[in-house]
């Protein structure tokens, strides 16, 4: 049959009959390891890893390590802050059983082998890259400060992602940071100093304000 003859196909039918020679197997892969990560001059530090779960395992600082505050973790991986240096351990779970996993393998091999046999003379364009603005970690949380304008206190909070809420009596201002130590709420353009337990906003043509960090 001629449709046998395009690589495709023949990787495909020959994938399924090897998948009937791998033998199931109920067992799930799994493996934990042991990573450590240190908050160096209290800096929140991110520990890269790609993890189903996280615990930890032994602190090793004076400093204390209480998770959601001093450490945490997320689909990105670990992250210690205010000192906290500790051993985590991590356990990934692949999620497929090891025949499971086997015939994944296969059939990844086999397409990937048609695909490069069949467009050879065709290049794929170049993935866009994207490189968001993060702020720095001192300049992550959730802090409160006076506003000069209105003499009322108002909360700050900056997420690690740039996006910035201002809640101001009773209204949530948007913003975003920018670059550097840039970032704007609203309309207005201001940048971020680092201060003693928090951060210094100076607008572009106003008086500047203080915000400290939230317990």
């Amino acid at each position: 049959m001629p449709f046998l003859k395009h690589p495709l196909v023949r990787a495909v039918c020959l994938a399924q009959s090897l998948i009937l020679m791998v033998p199931a197997a109920p067992v799930y892969a799994a493996s934990t390891k042991t990573i450590t990560c240190d908050s160096r001059d209290f800096e929140r530090v991110r520990c890269d890893i790609s993890n189903k779960s996280v615990r930890l395992k032994r602190q090793l600082s004076v400093s204390s390590c209480r998770e959601g505050r001093d450490w945490g973790y997320d689909k990105r991986g670990v992250w210690v802050d205010n000192g906290c240096e500790a051993e985590f351990e991590v356990t990934q779970d692949s999620g497929l059983s090891n025949g499971e996993a086997a015939a994944a393998i296969i059939i990844g091999g086999l397409l990937l082998g048609a695909l490069a046999m069949g467009d050879d003379d065709k290049k794929a364009p170049p993935a866009a890259s994207s490189s968001a603005t993060m702020p720095p970690n001192w300049a992550v949380g959730g802090f409160r400060g006076r506003n000069p304008s209105t003499q009322k206190n108002e909360d700050l909070t900056i997420e690690r992602n740039g996006q910035i809420k201002v809640f101001r009596q009773g209204l949530t201002l948007p913003g975003q940071w920018l670059s550097g130590q840039q970032l704007s709420i609203q309309n207005d353009t201001f940048r971020a100093e680092r201060i003693s337990g928090g951060l210094r906003l100076i607008h572009a043509s106003g008086p500047s304000s203080d915000y400290f960090l939230l317990d």
